[in-house]
């Protein structure tokens, strides 16, 4: 389990750097890569089985005691440019070996087009199975990820669709 735990923290942390390496680091600005966060968002706390990872690179990041799955969000804002979406589905597909898309689709959420994505791959040879979604808003990106061995992914899958479908950004 704690190699789980340190697998999906990785990979966090690869797709927050991947992203600040990308060319659109040169528009957004993070707080320890010079992008801008989003303040002004909401999302639902997950239950008292997840633990907050306060290392953690993202906005927000809960950790399954049960299962290793790793729950986050990040945002990235620009006062006059979003990021186009297939660029952050893309940096998600990079981070992994061998990704194989299972489903992608284009949906609604906070009344804005979002891609919703569910992609298997590995992490230093180790399976994982990785449920992405990214939507743009009020020129702020919000990038949602589950990580989770693909054994528990259905586990954890509601968990992680309530905390998507519970975000509101102003």
């Amino acid at each position: 389990m704690n190699r789980v735990k340190k697998i999906s923290q990785a990979f966090i942390l690869s797709l927050v750097l991947l992203t600040a390496c990308s060319p659109w680091s040169l528009l957004f600005k993070r707080e320890s890569y010079g992008e801008l966060k989003s303040r002004t968002y909401s999302v639902q706390r997950i239950n008292q089985d997840w633990n907050s990872l306060d290392n953690s690179d993202a906005d927000l990041a809960y950790w399954s005691k049960k299962t290793g799955t790793i729950i986050s969000i990040n945002s990235i804002c620009h006062p006059d440019r979003e990021m186009p979406l297939t660029v952050m589905k893309e940096s998600v597909l990079r981070t992994l070996e061998k990704p194989k898309i299972i489903e992608q689709k284009d949906g609604i959420l906070a009344n804005r087009k979002a891609i919703f994505t569910t992609v298997e791959g590995g992490v230093d040879g180790v399976p994982v199975k990785i449920k992405h979604v990214v939507v743009n808003k009020n020129f702020c990106t919000y990038d949602f990820i589950m990580s989770a061995n693909p054994q528990e992914y259905n586990r954890d899958l509601q968990t992680f669709n309530t905390f998507v479908e519970s975000f509101h950004a102003e």
